[in-house]
């Protein structure tokens, strides 16, 4: 994993959550992985991800309580790598609260679209809807399209930990967000954790996120495995200069070892 650089200045906690994993040709998803990252893969497959679940509790870190957030969140993301070192890309953020985007957009070029979201617990079982709002603008300024999830999900197993090597490693823990803009790229780290994982049961009413992104459709059944909470802390984003378009010139600050 890559070392943290900058500070954890945020906290949060992850709630009935869902990861929906679909494997892929590389060759379908290089064209959609913009440079300077690199499409990571596992065993020759790259894999794109659709999580939904409830952000609880967001906030600067050891903020009152009645300055933090809780909303409903969804993302949509690819595997990658950058100069070496494992992360994710994002092709879209979608959060239940109206401010969210216009924050995001202000020191980040993510996708971040404003969209309503229903999510209804049952015993163990979550019911999830999101719409996109039409008129929603991506806080990378790129113009808005539906895309809809109606989905039912909940445990279907006991709780285990990923060990280092596997599938289920590889797709789960990940500590590092990038995206390249121009000639600088964005990162941010999380730390929390090992996720406490478990099989699920999932049942997809619709889901078009796919088609929304201008990404191909996956074929097969997905890899689905559920997480009930976890408390995570993030890091400041950062904008890392070096990139000329054809060269990556490593900056000091984010070496590796």
């Amino acid at each position: 994993m890559p070392r943290p650089v900058a500070p954890h200045a945020f906290s949060m906690t992850w709630t009935d959550g869902l990861f929906i994993h679909w494997p892929f040709d590389p060759e379908q998803l290089r064209p959609h992985v913009p440079a300077p990252l690199e499409l990571d893969t596992y065993d020759g497959r790259a894999w794109v991800s659709l999580l939904p679940f409830v952000l609880s509790r967001a906030g600067v870190r050891f903020s009152p309580s009645f300055t933090r957030l809780t909303f409903p969140e969804l993302n949509f993301r690819t595997y990658v790598r950058f100069d070496g070192a494992p992360g994710l890309y994002f092709f879209s953020v979608d959060v239940a609260h109206p401010v969210v985007p216009a924050v995001v957009g202000r020191g980040t070029r993510l996708p971040c679209y404003h969209a309503d979201m229903d999510v209804r617990t049952r015993g163990d079982r979550v019911d999830f809807r999101s719409v996109r709002r039409r008129t929603s603008e991506p806080s990378d300024g790129r113009r808005g399209v539906t895309a809809r999830v109606d989905a039912t999900y909940g445990p279907d197993g006991g709780i285990f930990r990923a060990e280092p090597g596997t599938l289920d490693y590889w797709l789960a823990e990940r500590r590092r967000m990038y995206d390249p803009v121009g000639e600088r790229v964005l990162y941010a780290d999380i730390a929390h954790d090992p996720w406490p994982l478990r099989p699920a049961d999932v049942t997809v009413r619709e889901n078009t996120m796919f088609e929304a992104g201008g990404l191909p459709t996956p074929e097969g059944e997905p890899r689905v495995r559920y997480s009930d909470e976890l408390s995570i802390t993030g890091s400041v984003p950062r904008w890392i200069r070096g990139w000329d378009g054809d060269t990556w010139i490593r900056p000091r600050h984010l070496a590796h070892r």
